[in-house]
């Protein structure tokens, strides 16, 4: 069992978890849209972006402990992918700081720049999620001059 600290809490996983199951495990969620735990991660999307350190180390390559006991954290300066990465011992992981946040923004904007506006598979995912989240109404306008319509049964 590897000791992390996620947003400021410390928490044990065990060897092998990834660090975005292991952020989903402690309550933090981190967005995606590549990741699934049964496949391979690509981290393609890099939707997954977390502010990520390891354990300041001191002269004699040991960890450096804090006030309270616990290892003083190295944060690294570019964002890392959490699908992709196992966790470590000491490791730290923030999800929510106005970094992660802005990191996270930007990917979502360069994704939605660089898709198509009338992508086909988009708008039957629309049409299947506004259905089945409002089953009664059988006539939604989406943004735009697109209308969905839904069959009555």
């Amino acid at each position: 069992m590897f000791n992390v600290q996620v947003d400021g809490v410390w928490r044990q996983f065990p060897k092998g978890t990834r660090v975005i199951e292991a952020c989903e495990q402690a309550g933090s969620y981190v967005p995606r849209y590549c990741y699934h735990k049964k496949l391979s991660s690509p981290g393609n999307c890099r939707m997954c972006l977390i502010e990520m350190g390891l354990p300041k180390l001191g002269p004699d390559r040991k960890p450096e402990l804090g006030a309270d006991g616990k290892p003083v954290i190295n944060w690294m300066p570019r964002p890392q992918i959490s699908c992709a990465q196992d966790v470590v011992e000491g490791m730290g992981v923030r999800t929510n700081s106005p970094f992660v946040k802005e990191c996270q923004r930007g990917v979502m904007e360069f994704l939605l720049i660089n898709h198509p506006l009338d992508c086909p598979i988009c708008d039957q995912g629309l049409a299947l999620s506004i259905a089945a989240a409002i089953p009664c109404s059988p006539r939604i306008r989406a943004s735009g001059s697109k209308t969905i319509t839904r069959s009555t049964r």
